[in-house]
């Protein structure tokens, strides 16, 4: 499959499903459902990235640790203080126009995408 079929598949899968992230009791950012990914590329080559993001960032093994980096993120991301927390999918829009992506197991994904891969293998384990 050429680059460019993929990236317009998985552009048009972004739009078709609709998940979100929430918050717990203590404001940490819940994932809602299977990460964006899941559509496109199945439950287990998500894990399979998510196991390889966390080989990679030591720092984010734990699913509180993760849950923090996702929420900061996502403060970044607001314009202002006023303006809505942005959905996962706009953080990872917003990822990739930023130049926040990472190579993981051979593919390049918005760090917060890889983030949420890394999350699903934490739940499954």
């Amino acid at each position: 499959m050429k680059r460019r079929r993929f990236v317009s598949g998985v552009g048009t899968g972004l739009a078709m499903i609709a998940l979100g992230v929430g918050c717990d009791a203590e404001g940490r950012p819940v994932p809602v459902g299977a990460p964006v990914l899941a559509g496109a590329l199945g439950d287990a080559m998500v894990r399979q990235l998510g196991r390889a993001y966390l080989a990679q960032t030591p720092a984010e093994q734990t699913v509180d640790a993760l849950q923090r980096s996702v929420a900061r993120a996502m403060r970044r991301a607001q314009p202002h203080w006023w303006s809505p927390t942005p959905s996962l999918e706009q953080l990872i829009v917003s990822d990739f126009e930023k130049g926040h992506t990472i190579f993981v197991d051979g593919w390049m994904l918005s760090v917060n995408e890889a983030r949420q891969c890394a999350l699903a293998t934490l739940a499954t384990t």
